[in-house]
């Protein structure tokens, strides 16, 4: 489970103490915010108990000033930064210092506005005052850059989330209508949560009481699903696929299963780590994606698949605004960041697609974090296309493994595992499949997924028991992409021979069997 290393409050005191003039707090959750400004000001210098506290002023377009200050309904952003000077320059020596909270002033200010507040930096630099600025975007002028400090406001923890769950509880439990509030559970009702806002678990919590008459799990990730896939950039997939339901790629497989080993609570204590990424490149239906999935049910961890093309936007800064809520909720829930075909989300980034900068900062963004962070994610990442991978991009992985087209034992294991869970195994049993294995040389996992799909369909029409002649027949209906782009996939498994592990035993094959005479 992840945790802030520090409290977010030290954070947000620590730039008030380094008097930074302003402060852009990026976040959806302005209660919390507010609430933790309010703390700071309570509370401005730990170390000194009897440093004076400083006061909160709060201001929105829709009323104005409230707070600490008088009641103003100043609206217009103009008057409202002139207000804010006026009271610098002329306050009484013994009247406390202020944290002026604007409220999503980012759809308020104008090209004027931010003017003015550059022309007001001067005073709050003089002063112990600080602007702070709540909003969910972070669309800050290049003029005013280097004078704001801009941080994002972490989801919550356990912690804060333990009080909002006493918050949502307490009638319940106070009126005895739900004496076992989580019915022992606490803790993985609370894991639960993490990656949802407070107001979000609270909604969570509430709906779980009235659908199970206790707050649990189960509902808490539901819900937590549905909420994370409206953000429309990640999904929370809930695998239900193991590790037998992916046929071949046995190194790779073993590999997964021995970074389980990494998340237990001995190997941590004794020094060990999870991995931080393992990406896995190859033609595209080799099983790539499948084999994510299984990794998240051997980890035993969640799988949040980032989507890129919901990544990009056609507003200045909003992608890298959407990258930086994906990763802070991958911080915050850990498991596995899935991205597929990832070279998707890196085109680009060598300056060639003419985005303005975005891949390059996008990827910059990635890189940084990847090195960095510090809770317990692994980014498992699919490539169909090497030709786009950034070097340095690869080199933030812990392994990489080129998937090939399967060989024919694989191409068995992988025949038995569809036919089985159609449940037409015993149709086949003890028929030679010498024939159909040579048949579908170079087909991909997924190729012969849609043989099978195919020959189901014949089989049912010619009297419902699946034969060796229905999946030939299929698998001449099926033009793999190894004859239609040939090239293509040669030219990965040369870039594999020097960059990548093979993802099966049987490894890198030999030049004749590349030829396609197959031992």
């Amino acid at each position: 489970m992840s945790e802030q290393k520090e409290p977010f409050v030290n954070t947000l005191r620590t730039l008030v103490r380094a008097r930074h003039p302003i402060i852009w707090l990026q976040t959806y959750e302005e209660e919390r915010a507010l609430r933790l400004v309010n703390e700071v000001a309570a509370n401005p210098n730990p170390d000194k108990p009897d440093a004076p506290k400083k006061v909160v002023a709060y201001w929105s377009q829709a009323s104005g000033f409230r707070g600490a200050v008088k009641d103003s309904d100043i609206t217009d952003p103009m008057l409202t930064i002139a207000y804010i000077v006026n009271s610098v320059t002329h306050r009484k020596q013994a009247e406390p210092d202020v944290l002026w909270v604007l409220r999503d002033a980012h759809n308020a200010l104008d090209a004027k506005a931010y003017r003015l507040l550059r022309d007001a930096i001067p005073s709050l630099q003089s002063s112990h005052d600080t602007i702070i600025v709540t909003s969910p975007n972070a669309n800050i002028p290049a003029e005013l850059s280097k004078d704001i400090a801009v941080v994002d406001l972490p989801l919550p923890t356990t912690q804060e989330l333990d009080l909002r769950l006493i918050t949502e509880t307490q009638a319940q439990i106070e009126g005895g209508a739900i004496p076992n509030i989580t019915n022992g559970d606490r803790e993985a009702v609370l894991r639960a949560g993490l990656g949802l806002t407070e107001d979000e678990f609270g909604v969570a919590v509430c709906e779980s009481m009235v659908r199970s008459h206790a707050v649990v799990p189960r509902d808490i990730v539901a819900a937590k699903e549905q909420i994370i896939r409206k953000s429309g950039i990640l999904e929370l997939y809930q695998t239900v696929e193991g590790m037998d339901d992916v046929g071949g790629i046995d190194l790779a497989k073993q590999w997964a299963r021995e970074e389980r080993v990494n998340y237990t609570s001995a190997a941590q204590a004794f020094g060990m780590r999870p991995s931080k990424g393992v990406l896995f490149v190859g033609p595209p239906g080799t099983g790539k994606t499948l084999l994510a999935k299984a990794m998240a049910s051997t980890l035993g961890t969640p799988l949040l698949w980032l989507r890129a093309d919901a990544i990009f936007s056609k507003y200045v800064g909003e992608s890298e605004q959407n990258l930086r809520r994906a990763l802070n909720i991958a911080d915050t829930v850990g498991g596995i960041l899935f991205m597929d075909e990832v070279e998707k989300l890196l085109a680009g980034s060598r300056g060639e697609s003419g985005d303005s900068g975005v891949a390059k900062r996008l990827l910059g963004s990635l890189l940084t974090w990847m090195q960095e962070h510090t809770s317990p994610v692994l980014v498992a990442a699919t490539a169909n296309d090497v030709t786009g991978l950034d070097e340095a991009f690869m080199g933030r992985f812990d392994a990489v493994f080129f998937v090939d087209l399967p060989t024919p034992q694989e191409r068995l294991d992988i025949f038995n595992i569809h036919i089985s869970k159609k449940g037409h195994a015993a149709d086949l049993g003890g028929q030679d499949l010498t024939e159909l294995l040579q048949r579908t040389q170079g087909y991909s996992g997924r190729e012969i997924e849609r043989v099978v799909n195919k020959a189901m369909r014949l089989a049912f029409g010619n009297g419902g028991k699946l034969t060796v002649e229905h999946l030939l027949d299929s698998a001449d209906q099926v033009k793999p992409l190894s004859v239609t782009r040939k090239t293509q996939i040669d030219d990965m498994r040369v870039w594999a021979a020097n960059n990548a592990d093979p993802a099966s035993s049987s490894g890198m094959r030999a030049s004749s069997q590349r030829k396609g005479v197959e031992l």
